[in-house]
């Protein structure tokens, strides 16, 4: 009961201000005065739940590493593709196979394209 009746003031004065004030001030006014209560109600927000913000918040320590990573796992790309780590892709094996398995009839490539690759091989 000691919570219900300074909400319900807060309402009843919240609505006297809305209904009865609000109208007879300029837009000016309600504009700065909106500012103002944005302004204090981020600022008590933030004090009270601050706590919880710098808890949930353990990723942004992780941004300073973000740029050494990346960097390190493009070079390291770079490395693996250019170096003798990767093995080459065989095309003729790659060819033949396509050949056995998927029949020149059932393809989209013409059957003289098919040809002229086995002949290539």
């Amino acid at each position: 009961m000691q919570l219900f009746i300074p909400s319900l003031v807060t309402i009843i004065l919240a609505g006297v201000f809305v209904f009865f004030l609000i109208p007879r001030v300029s837009t000016t006014f309600i504009f700065i005065l909106a500012i103002i209560f944005l302004f204090i109600m981020v600022q008590a927000h933030y004090s009270m739940f601050g706590y919880e913000y710098r808890l949930n918040t353990w990723r942004d320590q992780l941004k300073v590493l973000a740029t050494p990573i990346l960097i390190s796992i493009i070079v390291l790309g770079i490395l693996f593709a250019t170096s003798q780590f990767v093995l080459k892709i065989d095309v003729k094996s790659m060819i033949e196979s396509f050949i056995k398995i998927f029949k020149p009839k059932y393809t989209s490539i013409p059957a003289s394209k098919l040809e002229e690759i086995q002949k290539q091989l």
